[in-house]
């Protein structure tokens, strides 16, 4: 019932399987990684490193692209602060900027409205 509610709502085609899986957030660090790695021929991940959160997905990411680590709140300030932006290090060339905006278990959160957006590569 629940599968053809969707299929319906959605508009989904019966040549298409509808699947119900249990994964949350973290079953999302594969899935986000495998879909968007390859849009770019060297495989690269731009990964800013915020705390637990975006250190699980830095492992998972090693599994299915070059991972750049933007920036190391973890080591560089233990997850108090964010490292200026002006010591970031993002490639251009990656297929995708990932981080974690709110980092629950240290109690780091970004501001929408300070992010600096400006500096992710349009693509």
């Amino acid at each position: 019932m629940t599968k053809n509610g969707a299929r319906k709502f959605l508009k989904v085609p019966d040549n298409f399987r509808i699947l119900l899986q249990q994964g949350g957030a973290t079953m999302q660090y594969t899935a986000i990684v495998k879909n968007l790695a390859g849009r770019k021929p060297g495989r690269i991940g731009n990964l800013l490193l915020t705390g637990m959160w975006s250190n699980q997905n830095l492992n998972e990411m090693k599994k299915h692209c070059n991972v750049n680590v933007v920036a190391n709140n973890i080591s560089d300030n233990d997850c108090t602060r964010m490292v200026a932006h002006d010591q970031w290090n993002i490639n251009p060339d990656a297929s995708f900027f990932y981080f974690c905006s709110n980092e629950t278990v240290n109690g780091f959160e970004f501001d929408f409205d300070t992010f600096p957006f400006h500096l992710i590569p349009d693509d």
